[in-house]
């Protein structure tokens, strides 16, 4: 028996140990694969149970996994549990020390304040997504910045003020040539051009921004500024 040979415990733990991995794999997969396809529900449920299997001492992955978790949370709505996980990440980014990780949790942060309708610290904490991206070399991370607070003050009607983050949100995406973030930033710049009362620049922004989009082949990003032109055609017509 595996008892009586002293190899036969060690080659019964490799086994175990191989089992584990394929199954953290595969729940790992099932929940992109759910996720891809806005089964937010189920990919929650495979990314806990991939998390479940876990090493204690696989910080790395314990942190990947937690980054979808905090995405399908956010779909679904789940604050609360949103708000856990974000906790455990922020943890997890200490541990691991690294300056990725310390601005994406920022940034998961901000859009958690945001979704909650917290707009002075989405603000605050943008702010901060910007030094930390900044460090850690993410122009990414720092434009999805830039249009949380160019959101934020928005709803809070301070217009003016969103314009001067709009331009230096613009600034940031063309001197890197980041297509995404500009025409992200172009389609909240429009509608700030709107509450401004300044349609022709509205329109102007809004129309490059659905140009950026279907030239990287984002069909899902085209719809946003589709949307907003059509309030802007909207207001065109009404104020002849």
């Amino acid at each position: 028996s595996n008892l009586s040979n002293p190899n036969g415990n060690s080659t019964y733990h490799a086994a175990q140990a191989r089992l584990v991995e394929k199954a953290l794999f595969y729940y790992d997969q099932a929940g992109d694969q759910a996720r891809n396809v806005f089964q937010n529900a189920a990919a929650a449920d495979y990314y806990a149970r991939a998390l479940s299997l876990v090493a204690p001492g696989d910080l790395q992955m314990q942190y990947q996994l937690r980054v979808k978790l905090d995405d399908v949370y956010d779909q679904l709505g789940n604050r609360e549990v949103q708000k856990r996980n974000l906790e455990r990440l922020h943890h997890l980014a200490g541990a691991l020390g690294k300056p990725y990780n310390f601005a994406e949790v920022s940034k998961l942060e901000t859009n958690y304040r945001f979704s909650i309708a917290e707009f002075p610290q989405t603000i605050e904490k943008a702010k901060e997504t910007i030094e930390l991206a900044q460090q850690a070399g993410n122009r990414e991370f720092a434009m999805r910045a830039y249009a949380y607070i160019m959101s934020s003050l928005v709803s809070l009607g301070k217009y003016g003020e969103a314009v001067g983050f709009a331009e230096a949100g613009l600034q940031l995406a063309r001197e890197t040539g980041h297509l995404s973030g500009e025409a992200q930033l172009l389609n909240v710049y429009g509608l700030i051009a709107l509450k401004l009362r300044d349609p022709e620049t509205a329109r102007n922004r809004l129309e490059r921004s659905l140009e950026i989009y279907h030239q990287v082949g984002n069909l899902r990003g085209e719809a946003t500024p589709l949307a907003n032109l059509g309030m802007v055609y909207s207001y065109l017509s009404d104020y002849p």
